[in-house]
């Protein structure tokens, strides 16, 4: 049983799916495919993407001999998988996470790779694996979208040398590419452009942020699902050094940060419980809770050794400085409180359970 994180990305699935074509046809194993979250209609085009079912296909009290974790930063990244994992009688973990604790009895975790798809493709290569092309498919799309079609700084030149193998495979990466990225449903585009004009900018336009309500995504007709990316549209505004969207969900307030590279907020979303790659641009997630009675919850804390906010330097200087004027926040709680009380009070001031 090969299990993706929930709320499953490029990597992720692209990951698990060549591993299906390898385990499948070069081990000549039984190999399922678990995702507990619905797939993304933008990764339909994935070779073995159909073959991925959900926690309600399987019988939850069934033991697998093996089961592999891929681009699963923390055991709660399985959601109700768990289940199966727990059971199984042998586990590994194979991620790019700088978080992973090492969860499993075999842990591959890489932390300088930019996606977990180049992990797999070094793996298969050791293993004497010949990539197919639908295999090739399925890492080219894994590390491109974790690494922003290969912008991001997290790109090193073994990542394109190995885009380059991929290539010699004869995918069309321009068709990935326009499928992955330049493909959308009218109505949501129509619905980030309507985002665009509600940017909001603060410390001098170094931060930005956007709100995703979700009686507007009613309106406009648009999933939650869709709005998953949409701290991209602040993060492009000239001067935006790190850019914020707080997304309403169904039972909590998602919060994505994303920086162009100046400073890391790695740290700053692991103070509120969330996490991600280990990368300045890539995002980073964590959520408020709504309580039954429609009240918000404020964000878990995780205590941090050192200083109170982040262990990041550059990111800590960044926080201690634009929301407490302080210049440093190793002595107190203040820039810690300050950074608390403007996101609870913009979530506070934006959210009601009536949408």
């Amino acid at each position: 049983l090969v299990i993706s994180h929930i709320n499953p990305d490029g990597d992720t699935l692209g990951s698990i799916c060549a591993m299906s074509e390898v385990i499948r046809n070069n081990f000549k194993k039984e190999c399922e495919l678990l995702c507990v979250s619905k797939i993304p209609k933008t990764y339909e085009f994935l070779p073995n993407i159909s073959k991925i079912k959900t926690l309600e296909s399987f019988d939850k009290s069934r033991e697998f001999d093996l089961v592999i974790t891929v681009d699963v930063a923390a055991p709660d990244r399985m959601g109700d998988a768990k289940i199966l994992f727990d059971k199984a009688k042998t586990t590994i973990n194979i991620d790019h996470h700088k978080t992973n604790p090492g969860f499993a009895e075999v842990n591959y975790v890489e932390w300088d790779a930019p996606a977990t798809g180049e992990i797999i493709y070094n793996m298969l290569l050791e293993m004497g694996v010949s990539i197919t092309r639908e295999i090739a498919k399925n890492l080219y799309a894994a590390i491109s979208t974790d690494t922003g079609s290969f912008a991001y700084s997290n790109v090193r030149p073994a990542t394109m040398r190995i885009v380059a193998n991929l290539l010699e495979t004869g995918i069309d990466h321009a068709e990935i590419s326009r499928l992955l990225y330049d493909t959308h449903e009218l109505e949501t585009i129509r619905y980030k452009g309507k985002l665009m004009e509600s940017i909001q900018r603060y410390i001098g336009g170094k931060l930005c942020v956007v709100l995703v309500k979700k009686k507007e995504l009613l309106e406009y007709g648009v999933s939650e699902r869709d709005a998953n990316d949409v701290v991209n549209i602040p993060r492009a505004v000239k001067g935006c050094e790190i850019a914020v969207s707080i997304r309403e969900a169904e039972d909590k307030i998602k919060l994505s940060f994303r920086s162009n590279g100046k400073y890391t907020v790695s740290d700053i979303a692991e103070h509120f419980g969330g996490g991600g790659a280990e990368s300045p641009y890539c995002s980073f997630h964590a959520s408020y809770r709504i309580r039954p009675d429609g009240s918000i919850q404020p964000l878990p804390k995780r205590k941090n050794t050192g200083c109170c906010c982040v262990k990041s330097s550059e990111a800590r200087d960044f926080v201690s400085q634009q929301w407490s004027g302080k210049a440093s926040c190793c002595d107190g709680d203040e820039a810690t409180s300050s950074l608390d009380a403007f996101l609870q009070q913009t979530v506070e001031n934006t959210f009601t359970v009536s949408g």
